[in-house]
């Protein structure tokens, strides 16, 4: 729990952004009696010195807990990325998904005092006077800990007036030889 509540930190430090904005976590949940348990204990760590640092209070319940292996199964190394095209289908279509099947909450585990709720069903994602916000974590069998940050995109009258600004545009190739091809065939 220490190393992803280092990371989360991190993460919404960088990003500049405060826990009580923050909507849904799509968790990595892999389902286990000790696993769960470890996960949240590392989001209610990060959550708290976010706060803190912040000024803010948690509001008990204004964040949904999901995990998309209640949708799907456990993808092994797809996980990280299958919660992520979760999380972006939850924000565009403006709905909390239910984790299905929960029955009950796991003995080990109090969210009394957090943001956190387990989104139970599924419900609607209101829009208010900021951006609707996510984050995501995942975990990888040699250690490897991920975490990410989603939020809304800007409206149409943000994107008009972002018009003539650069644009990035990422590139990939298997070395850097196929990389100054691609870039030049741009």
């Amino acid at each position: 729990p220490d190393a992803q509540a280092g990371l989360i930190i991190e993460v919404h430090r960088a990003a500049g952004v405060s826990p009580d904005t923050i909507d849904y976590v799509e968790a990595h949940g892999p389902g286990t009696p000790l696993g769960d348990p470890i996960e949240i204990a590392g989001l209610k760590q990060a959550f708290a010195a976010l706060h803190t640092q912040a000024g803010t209070e948690p509001s008990p319940g204004s964040c949904g807990i999901g995990a998309v292996k209640t949708n799907i199964g456990h993808l092994e190394g797809a996980a990280g990325v299958a919660g992520i095209v979760k999380v972006l289908a939850a924000l565009r279509h403006g709905r909390f998904p239910a984790n299905v099947g929960f029955a009950n909450l796991n003995r080990l585990i109090d969210l009394q005092g957090t943001d956190f709720r387990i989104q139970v069903e599924s419900s609607d994602w209101s829009q208010n006077d900021q951006p609707r916000r996510a984050c995501g974590s995942s975990f990888g069998f040699g250690g490897s800990n991920a975490h990410v940050l989603l939020e809304d995109a800007p409206s149409a009258a943000v994107q008009a007036d972002a018009q003539n600004l650069p644009v990035l545009l990422p590139l990939s190739a298997p070395d850097e030889e196929r990389l100054h091809v691609l870039a030049d065939n741009l």
